[in-house]
C-alpha cells in the first residue's frame, strides 16, 4: 500500500507542476494498485480519483484539440469519487464537498452550467453544515459559484456573482487576514462581475 500511496502523491505533484501527461499513467497505476491491495471503494481510491479527475479535466481544457473526450472522463472520475465518499463518510462530509467542487469545474468546462451550479450549491450547503472546519472550503465554493454564474453569460445574474465573491472574500479574510494571496483569484472574478455591471 505504501507504493500505491507514493504513486498517488507523485501524480499529484506532477499535476501541480503542470506535467499532466506524465501524471496520468502514474495515477492510473496507483488506483489499480489500491484496488488490488485494499479492495474497492476505499478513501484512498476516492482521493486518487479526485487527482485523476483533475488530470483529465486539465488535459481536456488546456489541450482541447488533442484530447476531445477528457472532460467527460473527468466528470466520470469525480462522480466515482463522490459515490465512494458518500458510501464511506455519508453525504455531509468534507470528502463529498471536495468531490462536488471538482465536479462543478468539470461540468462548467463541459458547458453544463445548470448542473454545475446545482453541484456547487450542494457543496456550499455541506460546508455550511460542517461548521468551522469547512470554512475555507466554503470560501472556495462561493468563489466557484461566482465563476459558474459568470460563465452562464447571463448579465442579469451578475449581482449574484458579486454577492458570492463578497461572501468568499469575507470568509477568507476571517481565516487568512485582509489582502491574503488566497483572495487574488476571487478578487479577479469580482472585478469581472463589477465590470459587467458597469461599475
Amino acid at each position: 500500500t505504501f507504493v500505491a500511496d507514493a504513486l498517488a502523491s507523485l501524480a499529484a505533484a506532477l499535476r501541480f507542476q503542470g506535467r499532466i501527461e506524465s501524471a496520468e499513467p502514474i495515477i492510473l497505476q496507483s488506483i489499480a494498485m489500491t484496488r488490488k491491495l485494499r479492495g474497492e471503494n476505499t478513501v484512498q481510491e476516492a482521493a486518487a480519483l479526485i487527482t485523476l479527475g483533475s488530470v483529465f479535466r486539465e488535459q481536456g481544457w488546456f489541450h482541447r484539440d488533442q484530447f476531445t473526450n477528457k472532460l467527460a472522463q473527468a466528470e466520470s472520475a469525480y462522480r466515482a469519487s463522490l459515490a465512494i465518499q458518500e458510501k464511506v463518510h455519508g453525504h455531509v462530509s468534507a470528502g463529498v464537498a471536495t468531490a462536488l467542487w471538482g465536479l462543478d469545474i468539470a461540468l462548467d468546462n463541459e458547458g453544463k452550467q445548470a448542473e454545475a451550479e446545482a453541484v456547487i450549491r450542494e457543496a456550499i450547503a455541506i460546508n455550511e453544515q460542517l461548521g468551522p472546519t469547512g470554512e475555507m472550503a466554503l470560501a472556495r465554493s462561493h468563489e466557484r459559484l461566482a465563476r459558474t454564474i459568470l460563465t452562464t453569460g447571463q448579465t442579469s445574474r451578475l449581482p449574484e456573482a458579486e454577492a458570492s465573491c463578497l461572501k468568499a472574500i469575507e470568509l477568507d479574510e476571517k481565516l487568512s487576514g485582509k489582502g491574503a494571496v488566497s483572495q487574488a483569484f476571487v478578487q479577479h472574478i469580482l472585478a469581472e462581475a463589477l465590470e459587467g455591471q458597469g461599475r
